[in-house]
């Protein structure tokens, strides 16, 4: 849903294709496992209406690159359909807009002013998560030593 620019994120990739295959295993299995910890808690705060919107979340590992998505990243016609989701998220401010509709016969008819309200923001896939964060985090640290290992030849 968000997506942030990081400086010197292309730095970090190129450093991340370096790395031996079992390293990249490693790393996959952890954001792999950590997707399915953090699917569950993203659907437990999600609005229920009628139950699309919690079964549209989901996580997906691209292993080749090592980047895992949470939320509403199924297929473009689910994003589509489920395009409320960014602003239940993240909510919305009141807005007044002049909407024009469409009559069924294809004609117009006349502007009027659309009063739409605020939506305040429930963060059910931008929420914090410290601890399945910070559980992710620790797994992943704690790899990096294994893999400096295995590029310098100095163990498995």
């Amino acid at each position: 849903m968000a997506r942030r620019v990081v400086e010197g994120a292309e730095d970090v990739k190129r450093i991340l294709r370096a790395l031996p295959d079992a390293s990249r295993d490693e790393i996959n299995q952890v954001l792999e496992e950590s997707g399915r910890q953090f699917v569950p808690l993203m659907v437990g705060r999600a609005p229920n209406r009628k139950g699309k919107l919690r079964s549209g979340i989901t996580a997906r590992l691209n292993r080749q690159s090592m980047t895992l998505r949470l939320g509403v990243v199924g297929p473009p016609k689910q994003r589509r359909d489920l395009f409320y989701a960014r602003i239940l998220d993240l909510g919305r401010r009141t807005q007044d807009k002049w909407v024009t509709r469409r009559t069924k016969s294809g004609g117009r008819t006349r502007p009027y002013l659309m009063r739409v309200r605020a939506i305040a923001p429930m963060k059910f896939v931008t929420g914090g998560y410290q601890g399945v964060r910070a559980t992710m985090t620790a797994r992943l640290k704690a790899i990096w030593p294994r893999a400096l290992q295995r590029i310098t030849g100095g163990g498995a």
